[in-house]
């Protein structure tokens, strides 16, 4: 029996920009389960294509043919398996269309103001799936207004959104889920006016009522802005536990 070692990646970070965009090109096109998706990246990932020639399939490593029958590919499909997990960090593509990312993959320097606009956006998107709303954010994200492509489109969301499960672990105290959820039937002006409420009285807790501060406050890092908002709920919390001793 011939072993055959290969070489992939075990987590997002292990990705290059072209393997995820691969990823990204599979996922966007819908069409495959998410165990074929696995498969594929297995194969691509690893430098290695499949070949039938009507009566048996053979792998194509290095230009050498091996027989294989398609069960052992399933049997190290595990390998792949954190490509159905959550990213730890957020994943970006670095450049889409010859044109490179403004922030850092962590956005560390978004304002609060530039943030809550990807929010509506980002929201917008969840309910409606109109790709110009993404588009839309990538004008903020890539500094130029892009008419995306598929892959381009899901990649653009996947950063948002692995950045929004990020700063939901950084910032436990404060940072909650989204209000409105993607199966939520709430038509989309009720949606916008909830998310008015909810950033209203974000800003009235870090100005603290003081008025003359928002913008100011609007300029802030988001990452400033909700270490801030974190450390007050956190406080908040704790008032309210020794209030029901």
């Amino acid at each position: 029996m011939i072993k055959l070692n290969l070489n992939v990646p075990t987590c997002w970070e292990d990705l290059s920009q072209k393997q995820l965009f691969y990823y990204f090109y599979l996922v966007s096109s819908g069409k495959y389960s998410l165990d074929e998706i696995k498969a594929m990246c297995l194969l691509r990932f690893a430098g290695v294509s499949v070949e039938n020639d009507g009566q048996r399939y053979q792998l194509v490593v290095d230009k050498r043919k091996y027989n294989m029958h398609p069960r052992q590919i399933a049997e190290v499909l595990y390998t792949m398996d954190w490509l159905g997990n959550t990213p730890v960090y957020p994943v970006r593509i670095d450049m889409i269309q010859k044109r490179r990312a403004r922030f850092d993959p962590f956005m560390r320097d978004l304002t609060l103001s530039k943030y809550t606009v990807l929010e509506n956006l980002y929201q917008g998107y969840l309910h409606t799936k109109d790709n110009t709303l993404v588009e839309d954010m990538a004008l903020i994200l890539y500094g130029d207004k892009l008419k995306l492509t598929a892959p381009e489109v899901y990649a653009v969301f996947f950063w948002f959104t692995t950045l929004k499960n990020y700063l939901s672990d950084f910032f436990p105290n404060y940072f909650v889920p989204a209000p409105v959820s993607p199966n939520d039937d709430t038509d989309l002006a009720e949606i916008g006016r909830r998310l008015e409420k909810q950033q209203a009285t974000q800003l009235r807790a870090l100005t603290k009522g003081d008025i003359t501060k928002e913008k100011q406050i609007l300029n802030t890092s988001i990452w400033s802005a909700f270490a801030e908002l974190d450390a007050q709920a956190e406080e908040y919390a704790k008032m309210e536990k020794q209030l029901k001793k």
